[in-house]
C-alpha cells in the first residue's frame, strides 16, 4: 500500500512541476494604454487557427527568399470567433513585425502598417510550445472580465505579438 501512496504521490508531484513549468500557473499582466505603430508582413489564411504557426514559416520562408533577416516577433490575428464560425471558414493573418515596411512585397505576401491604438494589452511569459494555447486561455477570459468592469468596448480583433527574443507574448486587443 506504500509502494502505491508514493507512486501516486510522485506522479502527483511530476503534474504540479510538468503544470508550473509550462505556466499553468503565470498571471497575464493587463495594462491600458497606446501600443504601435507595427509594420507587418503576412500572409492570410481561412481555415483552422492551429494551422498558423505553418503560415508564419511560409512568410519566413519568403523573407528569407529576398535576404532579409527573419524578425524576432512574429504575430498573429484571428479575425473571426471561434465559437460562431465553422473551424474551415475561420481567417486569420500571420506573419512577422519589421523595422519598416517593406517595399515589393508579392503576394500571396502582404503589408501593413497596425497603427497607434489605443489598447488594453496583456503580456504572457513564453515557456514552453504551449504557451501560446495557455497564454489564450489565461488572456481572453481576463479581457472580456476587464472590458467589462471597465465598460470598454473592443474595437477589433486582437493583435497577438509572438516575441522569441523576449520569451513573451503580448496580446494587445484596440478598444474603443
Amino acid at each position: 500500500m506504500r509502494l502505491i501512496g508514493g507512486v501516486l504521490f510522485l506522479l502527483l508531484a511530476a503534474f504540479f512541476v510538468a503544470c508550473y513549468c509550462v505556466g499553468v500557473f503565470d498571471e497575464v499582466a493587463m495594462t491600458a494604454g497606446g501600443r504601435g505603430p507595427f509594420f507587418l508582413v503576412y500572409r492570410e489564411h481561412v481555415g483552422p487557427y492551429r494551422e498558423v504557426k505553418f503560415v508564419k514559416t511560409e512568410v519566413a520562408r519568403y523573407l528569407a527568399g529576398r535576404n532579409e533577416t527573419i524578425p524576432a516577433r512574429g504575430f498573429a490575428r484571428f479575425l473571426d470567433n471561434p465559437q460562431k464560425v465553422r473551424p474551415e471558414n475561420l481567417r486569420s493573418i500571420a506573419g512577422y513585425i519589421t523595422d519598416s515596411l517593406l517595399s515589393a512585397v508579392t503576394p500571396p505576401c502582404k503589408t501593413d502598417i497596425f497603427p497607434q491604438t489605443r489598447c488594453v494589452s496583456g503580456v504572457f511569459s513564453i515557456r514552453s510550445r504551449l504557451s501560446q494555447f495557455i497564454g489564450a486561455l489565461k488572456f481572453y477570459p481576463r479581457l472580456f472580465r476587464y472590458c467589462r468592469r471597465e465598460k470598454l468596448e473592443m474595437a477589433g480583433p486582437v493583435l497577438e505579438i509572438y516575441d522569441d527574443a523576449g520569451k513573451r507574448i503580448e496580446y494587445i486587443a484596440p478598444i474603443k
